[in-house]
């Protein structure tokens, strides 16, 4: 399966996850596409949705944000979901960070030229687990 649709797939699963869950936000998919952000809820508040599945535990880039690490970058979401997926692509785990919970853990790409996240010890002892 190609990446986007991974991507996509996930960013699906995340969003009915929540959907279905009473003590979660309802999120839909904004009417307008923003930089980093897959889905809102009912207060505003921006979600960045990205996928992994267990072979790859390397999420894709965060794009938009400045490469300098002394600079704050301007908050372009307030949480960022991670869904893992099985490898049948049901979702194994989904996680929830906040804006500063993901400054904390962003690692420059070099390659790429962006910012992502890596599922590491820390990360997955900090944030919280919704699945």
């Amino acid at each position: 399966m190609p990446k986007n649709k991974i991507g996509k797939l996930g960013e699906s699963l995340a969003i009915e996850t929540y959907n279905s869950n009473k003590g979660l936000p309802n999120l839909h998919v904004p009417s307008e596409e923003i930089l980093n952000v897959d889905a809102v809820n009912e207060k505003g508040e921006r979600y960045s949705i990205k996928t992994v599945t267990e072979t790859n535990t390397a999420m894709s880039c965060f794009w938009g944000l400045s490469e300098d690490v002394k600079e704050i970058p301007k908050k372009q979401f307030d949480y960022v979901v991670v869904i893992r997926l099985s490898k049948d692509f049901k979702p194994k785990r989904i996680l929830e960070l906040t804006w500063e919970q993901f400054l904390k853990h962003k690692k420059w790409n070099n390659d790429l030229n962006a910012w992502n996240l890596s599922l590491t010890k820390n990360l997955l002892a900090e944030t919280k687990r919704i699945l």
